[in-house]
């Protein structure tokens, strides 16, 4: 129980950083995206 205790403060860091990293991600793939499209016009 002990190490499932200390081992919760890394996991949801680990969530964090990997939802953070995901929006990230969505955001780059949704420039990139759309960048050509602003580059024709």
């Amino acid at each position: 129980m002990k190490k499932l205790r200390t081992g919760t403060g890394f996991w949801s860091k680990l969530s964090l950083l990997l939802a953070v990293a995901q929006l990230m991600f969505s955001v780059y793939h949704e420039i990139k995206a759309t960048r050509p499209k602003i580059e024709k016009k």
